[in-house]
């Protein structure tokens, strides 16, 4: 992790726009190595007892069918994936920047409460989201994305099939989180602290961006 000094530092050189030269720098020097421990997380082997398989299910009750529709469609191309071409093992789930510590033994890895079995590249799907544009306010890094692929193949092979399915595994990681964010925002704004309020609003924009997101790529 950066020392607050360094932090402090990079946040001065953000514009009205939120980029930033100095921070673009760092993660370049990040990216590389981060996509080299995701893939020696993934070569480790075998997944400890009591990691669940994950399986991308079609949804159930929705009133959007629209919606709907474009989820299913990308459950089912996600387990008709070809084992031959793509990867199976364990997931972080959750990885990036915050969730892992480079350190003198190696990288220790934080935040694995979403570690699954699935494939790979859904996994480097999620970890490069924010390279990718497909988080909402992001926007595409593709030298940064570059570096992190070409790091995480340091240490294990990914093909140019699972690469080419990271768009797919994004719409999955969209789908996955419009379900979970129905359960997590469960108040009513009335009588709730400000900072309540504010978090459950952020949320809802988030799913609504997913949302929309889906339904436009798979019409």
């Amino acid at each position: 992790m950066l020392p607050i000094s360094e932090i402090r530092r990079i946040s001065r050189t953000v514009d009205e726009s939120w980029r930033s030269p100095e921070a673009d720098a760092v993660a370049s020097g990040w990216s590389y190595p981060a996509g080299a421990a995701l893939a020696g997380l993934h070569a480790s082997g075998d997944a400890p007892a009591g990691v669940p398989n994950g399986q991308e299910t079609a949804p159930d009750g929705f009133r959007d069918r629209r919606l709907a529709r474009a989820m299913r469609e990308v459950a089912e191309e996600v387990a008709g994936l070809d084992s031959g071409q793509h990867s199976r093992g364990i997931w972080h789930g959750d990885f990036e920047l915050d969730n892992i510590r480079f350190g003198p033994r190696g990288v220790t890895f934080f935040d694995t409460d979403e570690a699954h079995k699935g494939w790979f590249a859904g996994d480097v799907a999620l970890a490069v989201r924010d390279l990718t544009g497909t988080t909402l306010g992001s926007r595409e890094h593709p030298g940064l994305l570059a570096a992190f692929l070409a790091g995480y193949r340091s240490r294990r092979p990914f093909t140019a099939a699972e690469e080419a399915s990271l768009p797919l595994h994004s719409l999955a990681a969209s789908a996955r989180l419009i379900r979970q964010l129905d359960s997590v925002v469960d108040v009513e704004d009335d009588g709730q602290a400000q900072w309540v309020r504010e978090l459950a609003a952020s949320l809802r924009e988030h799913q609504e961006w997913h949302r929309e997101r889906l339904r436009q790529h798979r019409t």
